[in-house]
């Protein structure tokens, strides 16, 4: 996002989680961001850096692609765990425990 920014790219931060996808059911531990980037004549492209260094051999499909086994929950700065806050700042932060459960069709 810096470098896009420097050069006056568009970009949005979108966070959210990654359902694993040899797992039929359990917990998700954290939470996962990404990006995309507007390019000029073909319009908003995905880029999931840290996928791409964790799998160098997917490095390509990561310039332009996202799996499909995430959940976006959030664009922008904003963060995904709920918190109270009062006079501009958190008193208290919730921790989230996520579940997911694989349906059968």
């Amino acid at each position: 996002m810096s470098l896009c920014s420097l050069a006056h790219i568009p970009t949005v931060f979108e966070i959210g989680y990654m359902i694993p996808e040899n797992k039929e059911e359990g917990l998700i531990y954290g939470y996962h961001s990404w990006v995309k980037v507007f390019i000029p004549n073909i319009g908003w492209m995905p880029v999931d850096i840290s996928e791409a260094d964790k799998h160098p051999e997917l490095k390509e499909y990561y310039f332009g692609n996202l799996d499909f086994n995430r959940v976006c929950l959030s664009r922008g700065k904003n963060f995904i765990y709920p918190v109270v806050k009062q006079n501009g700042k958190i008193i208290h932060q919730y921790d989230l425990k996520i579940i997911f459960k694989k349906l059968n069709n």
